[in-house]
């Protein structure tokens, strides 16, 4: 019992995770444990096994200090990621492997996996870039100022082998997500992943960074990689130099069963005819994610998402609660509809009923007429402010459209409950 490959999600992606289960199993001769860790399901006290002999961990096996202060201030997303040191700790100090692959659960592989454990034998942890090829005249879909945020190396995918150095890195990198796992750029976080670059200089020598063009292929690198078939196999193609490579696995990140006109479900320049290549693999995908059912689990609710009393849980109060207690304020029981915190809001008007929509500019009824609505205004405002004040104007609103700066809105009352 060496290897493991795990992956982390909540309850509605369990799906997604048995796809990916599968794909490992089919494409790998020697079995491989496959651990799925589930972070909202602390109910369950014991690891149980799907149909298929997946192994799920609750979140509560792991026994993370302070979890549900992380399950309050975080998204689902970040909270996912937040995890992840904390359960490759778990697969070696309690389950006992000697090496760990972590997967994205939006990974499907598509061949051997013996090559990155074999690689774990003189490096203590393997990553991946978002893309290997430098162009002088960039031609990606998704701009470079984008990667520098995100961070250089995508932790859809990174392996650990069980080495002193490792355990280290993993304690450091798990006491940073304890309170630094946010999306959020104007502290320079995206999730666990900003992290990683510290890892080039941290780990040193002992930091694999993988050129493979085989290795988690994804929207953001599709236009560095080709996808080929040939004698029934996969094979990635170099765009830029040429070069081939056999696909190991490809990374769907921002799948969407319901709109499969686009790669990914964010980047809206990217109809799927813009790579009809991708489409070879992405059709056996959606034929495996649909025998796992997951168009229907995927609707499911996250278990972190209401307060005790039914009431949805707004990005807007986990932010607010981050900056409360970043100010040293101390809520017990955050998702208790009868503790400190939530009768705080509610005194304050700040609850809302209905859980919101999901809107954005591509769907938002009539988001071209607000916006030429609200530029008029700003116009008048210029006119009425003159430029110098406007540009100051602006300046003050960039800082309260932060979510974590609109603890104002408590007053000097919030002084008085402390």
């Amino acid at each position: 019992m060496n290897n493991v490959v795990f992956t982390i999600v909540a309850k509605n992606y369990i799906p997604l995770a048995q796809t990916l289960g599968w794909s490992i199993s089919k494409y790998n001769t020697t079995p491989i444990d496959f651990y799925i860790f589930v972070v909202d399901e602390l109910e369950k006290t014991d690891t149980y096994t799907t149909d298929e002999g997946y192994k799920i961990v609750p979140l509560s096996l792991v026994n993370i200090e302070g979890i549900e202060d992380w399950a309050f201030k975080y998204n689902v997303t970040e909270f996912c990621t937040a995890v992840k040191p904390s359960c490759f700790k778990y697969a070696f100090d309690k389950l006992g492997f000697k090496k760990a692959i972590y997967f994205d659960p939006d990974i499907f592989v598509f061949n051997n996996l013996d090559g990155i454990f074999n690689e774990l034998d003189n490096a203590d942890i393997v990553v991946t870039p978002h893309y290997t090829t430098p162009q002088v005249n960039y031609t990606g879909d998704q701009p470079e100022t984008g990667t520098l945020f995100v961070g250089i190396y995508n932790f859809g995918f990174v392996a650990f082998n069980n080495s002193g150095l490792s355990l280290s890195l993993l304690n450091w990198w798990e006491n940073r997500l304890s309170n630094q796992c946010y999306a959020d750029i104007q502290d320079a976080l995206h999730t666990d992943q900003k992290w990683g670059d510290f890892l080039s200089v941290y780990a040193n020598t002992k930091l694999l960074v993988s050129q493979s063009i085989g290795r988690n292929l994804a929207p953001w690198n599709l236009f560095e990689r080709e996808i080929v078939s040939k004698n029934d196999r996969f094979l990635v193609r170099n765009r830029i130099n040429g070069f081939e490579e056999d696909l190991i696995f490809v990374h769907f990140a921002g799948f969407d069963p319901n709109d499969l006109a686009l790669i990914h479900k964010d980047f809206w320049k990217m109809p799927i005819e813009k790579y009809p290549d991708y489409e070879l693999v992405r059709k056996i995908y959606i034929e495996v994610t649909s025998q796992f059912n997951f168009t229907k689990g995927r609707l499911s609710e996250y278990g972190y998402s209401r307060f005790s009393n039914g009431i949805y849980i707004q990005d807007f109060y986990r932010r607010l609660y981050r900056s409360l207690t970043e100010d040293g304020k101390i809520f017990t029981s955050p998702f208790n509809s009868d503790a400190r915190f939530y009768n705080m809001l509610e005194s304050f008007g700040l609850i809302v009923k209905n859980k919101p929509q999901k809107l954005n500019s591509k769907n938002a009824p009539g988001f071209e007429n607000k916006i030429t609505k609200i530029q008029i205004v700003l116009k008048l405002l210029f006119k009425v402010l003159g430029a110098e004040k406007y540009f100051l104007l602006m300046k003050f609103l960039n800082r309260y459209s932060r979510t974590e700066n609109q603890a104002f809105l408590l007053g000097e009352k919030i002084k008085k409950i402390y």
